[in-house]
């Protein structure tokens, strides 16, 4: 999904996949889809909108929402 790096060995970043993948799965769908659409796509709040049928103003709205979810998963798995 994301680029993790060079640095981490091989079980470090199926680890951290696994650990994104879960903190992912605690998204609504709209939630993912946003996340993806803004991180994985690279498209912008206009464009995730349009796709979405949803205004750009509710793209950023619900991306400032999840961010904190995957935040609050974070600090609770540390």
């Amino acid at each position: 999904f994301f680029d993790i790096g060079k640095s981490m060995s091989e079980y470090e970043k199926i680890d951290m996949s696994l650990t994104l993948k879960d903190a992912l799965s605690t998204l609504s769908a709209i939630e993912q889809a946003v996340i993806f659409l803004l991180f994985q796509e690279e498209l912008s709040q206009n464009e995730a909108a349009q796709i979405l049928e949803i205004y750009s103003k509710t793209v950023s709205k619900i991306k400032i929402r999840a961010i904190e979810k995957l935040k609050k998963y974070f600090k609770e798995d540390l």
